[in-house]
């Protein structure tokens, strides 16, 4: 808006709380007997670029902005590009999985039709050919498991996210995807 300056990055109160959050969540996985877990204070999808291919055992995405309004559905987290950037990243013959818990029904509906359009793709990801893309007999990248793997062993804990969709009547939507 005209007349307005915008604020310089890392100056709200919600950033500072996250930096804070970050920082005890590292301060308390130094502590604990996980010598491989690290935090990255940002978006986590800049980093799946640097990850070597075949690499990641799991994805976990655990409710991530729906974006419900029309026209936002670019902004969602799930998209093809993404998916099967991750694909690459997990590794493969049912050794790696990407599991998902949101609490919106429409978004949990979207996911499945992305994960179901990019398993169908061809392996190599390569979206120069968009009739590369529909090419049938391809070989399936993901296989939904039905049911979802126990909570318990892949998100024992409730998240604030979780709580407050639970606080107001919504349910947990879960899935996880094998990669082949």
């Amino acid at each position: 808006r005209k007349g307005r300056t915008r604020r310089p990055r890392g100056s709200s109160l919600q950033e500072h709380q996250q930096q804070q959050q970050q920082e005890e969540l590292v301060s308390e996985t130094q502590s604990t007997a996980y010598s491989n877990l690290r935090a990255f204070p940002g978006n986590g999808i800049k980093l799946l670029p640097y990850i070597p291919s075949d690499t990641l055992a799991a994805i976990l995405v655990t409710f991530p902005d729906p974006f419900p309004r029309p026209g936002h559905e670019e902004y969602r987290l799930i998209q093809a590009s993404t998916v099967l950037e991750m694909y690459r990243v997990l590794k493969k013959n049912g050794n790696g999985r990407l599991y998902l818990a949101t609490d919106h029904d429409e978004h949990f509906a979207w996911c499945h039709s992305v994960m179901n359009s990019v398993s169908s793709s061809p392996a190599n990801g390569n979206n120069d050919n968009d009739e590369d893309q529909s090419r049938p007999g391809s070989p399936a990248k993901f296989r939904l498991l039905d049911p979802c793997p126990d909570r318990m062993d892949w998100l024992p804990a409730v998240s604030r996210y979780e709580q407050k969709g639970w606080d107001e009547g919504r349910k947990t939507n879960l899935a996880c995807w094998e990669v082949l």
